[in-house]
This record gives structure tokens, C-alpha cells and sequence, in this order.
């Protein structure tokens, strides 16, 4: 119904702009009145560069898990695509996301009420070591601030 009185009449359309963009940076507000993991990244000039000079859109994907110990050794070949095999009964969700590089975006997911940690895993195509995942135990908050760089995700500062 309202995308009729939008449609409709030009004289609604700042209020129906403004809570677009409300709705759109809902990473500042719960999802439906639950809690949410709140997720900021931003995207450098080099992101996900694969070791070539043009930086390409990195996908990643947002984990909720009872114990993340299953993710230390492993590599992003070894779990992109396979986290219910990996963590089993530990995987509570997984949902996905986009970043194109030289941006910043805020992302929400609703969070697992029996989610103990927060992995997001950045599905590079040449990643570097292991910082192609970052864990944040829940204890510690639910929002997140990283930045996607060549091959890797780093903490933002604060």
C-alpha cells in the first residue's frame, strides 16, 4: 500500500525517501524489536586486488556459532561453502553480504540468542595467511568495524 502513495504523490516522496534511507542504514537499529550483529565494513582501493592493479567486489559471509574453535588452522578453501561441515551443531547461522571496493557500508543481521561468537569470513581470491576471517567473541559487543583490504580483513580503529 505504500509504494501506491509513493508512487502517487510527489509530495510524500522526501518522507518516503528519508525512511528508505532509514530502513537502509538499519544497522543502527534492531531488526523487528531483536537484537542484531551490526556489521561496518569498509572497502579500501585495493580490495580483494587478487594480485593484479584492479580491486574486485569481495563477497563475505557473517557466521553465528556456539564455539568458533573450529575455524583456527583452517583455510578459506577448507570453509567457504562448508561451514555446516565444519562446525556442525556449532553453526547457528550464516548469512552473506557484498562490498565494492572504495566504499563503506553498514550491514544487520539478526542475532542468534545462543550465538557465544561472530565470525566473518572474507572469501578472497588470494588470501594472505588467516586474516581472511575475523572472530569477535559476543561477550564483547555485537558490532563490528573492518576494513577489507587486498587480501585480507582488519579490525577498523575506533
Amino acid at each position: 500500500m505504500s509504494h501506491t502513495l509513493v508512487t502517487s504523490s510527489p509530495k510524500r516522496w522526501p518522507f518516503a525517501l528519508a525512511l528508505l534511507s532509514l530502513l537502509a542504514l538499519g544497522s543502527c537499529m534492531p531488526l523487528g524489536g531483536k537484537k542484531s550483529v551490526q556489521l561496518s565494513i569498509e572497502a579500501t582501493p585495493q580490495c580483494n586486488t587478487c594480485g593484479k592493479s584492479s580491486a574486485q567486489t569481495l563477497e563475505f559471509a557473517v557466521i553465528q556459532v556456539t564455539d568458533p574453535a573450529a575455524i583456527t588452522g583452517t583455510s578459506l578453501v577448507q570453509i567457504w561453502g562448508k561451514e555446516k561441515a565444519l562446525f556442525g551443531d556449532a553453526l547457528l547461522t550464516r548469512d552473506s553480504g557484498s562490498i565494492v571496493p572504495s566504499s563503506k557500508q553498514p550491514f544487520a543481521y539478526e542475532r542468534n540468542p545462543r550465538a557465544k561468537a561472530v565470525i566473518v569470513i572474507g572469501n578472497f581470491c588470494r588470501p594472505d595467511g588467516n586474516c581472511w576471517y575475523v572472530v569477535q567473541s559476543l561477550s564483547k559487543g555485537s558490532r563490528l568495524g573492518l576494513k577489507a583490504e587486498a587480501s585480507c580483513l582488519a579490525v577498523a580503529a575506533k
